[in-house]
C-alpha cells in the first residue's frame, strides 16, 4: 500500500472515531489542552498568535479557550485566524478584532466575515494547527488539501509550530513525509506535551 493510501486510510479513520464524540467530550478534552498550553508556553514577547477557528461539525479541539485567555490575560498580542483561498489552494491570514463576526464559509470553516489586516506569514510567532493524526517524528495527518503545509513553510525558524490532536490520533511511529510537509515543534492531546526534536 502506497503512502498516500496510508493517509487516506488513517483520515478516514480518525474522522470517524472523532464523529463518535460528544460535544461535552469534546469541550473537556479541549479544556485539558488548553491548560497544558497554558502552563507551558509564556506568551511574554509575543505580537501575533494564528489559531484555527474550530469547526464543530468536525469536532476539532476547541480553540475559544484559547482565544478567549489571550484576549483577556493578553491584550497586546493579535490573533490571526486562516483564510482559504480555496482557488490557489493557500490561506491568507487576517487580524481578529474582539467582537468581530464570524461565518462559516462554504467548506464549513468559520471565518471573520469583514476584511481586515492581512499578516505575512513571517511575522506570526506561534501556530495552533490542526490535525487529525501525528506521528512520533512529529509529521501529522490534516485533511489532505496540503494548506498547512503552503503556510508553514513560510515561517520563521523561531515560530512555535504546536499541533493540538486528541489522544486518539496518536501514532507510535513515524510518519513518511513527502517533500513538502512540514514537522510540528509540539503537539498537546488530553493527555500530555509531545516535543519533537
Amino acid at each position: 500500500m502506497d503512502y498516500t493510501s496510508v493517509k487516506d486510510d488513517i483520515r478516514k479513520q480518525a474522522l470517524q472515531i472523532r464523529k463518535e464524540f460528544t460535544d461535552d467530550q469534546v469541550r473537556v478534552k479541549s479544556a485539558r489542552m488548553f491548560e497544558f498550553w497554558k502552563m507551558k508556553f509564556p506568551l511574554k514577547g509575543m505580537h501575533f498568535v494564528h489559531l484555527f477557528l474550530s469547526i464543530d461539525k468536525f469536532k476539532e479541539p476547541q480553540t475559544s479557550f484559547f482565544l478567549d485567555h489571550i484576549r483577556s490575560h493578553h491584550p497586546e498580542i493579535r490573533i490571526v485566524v486562516p483564510l482559504t483561498d480555496s482557488k490557489k489552494g493557500v490561506l491568507r491570514h487576517q487580524l481578529l478584532d474582539p467582537g468581530e463576526k464570524v461565518k462559516a464559509n462554504s467548506w464549513g470553516i468559520p471565518e471573520p466575515t469583514h476584511d481586515n489586516q492581512i499578516v505575512l506569514p513571517n511575522s506570526i510567532d506561534m501556530v495552533l494547527v490542526p490535525l487529525l493524526a501525528f506521528g512520533s517524528n512529529g509529521h501529522r495527518i490534516g485533511y489532505g488539501k496540503g494548506f498547512y503545509d503552503k503556510f508553514l513553510v513560510n515561517t520563521r525558524p523561531d515560530c512555535l509550530k504546536i499541533g493540538l490532536c486528541f489522544e486518539m490520533g496518536r501514532i507510535n511511529a513515524p510518519l513518511p513525509a513527502d517533500q513538502h510537509d512540514v514537522a510540528l515543534d509540539w503537539v498537546i492531546t488530553e493527555n500530555e506535551i509531545v516535543k519533537f526534536d
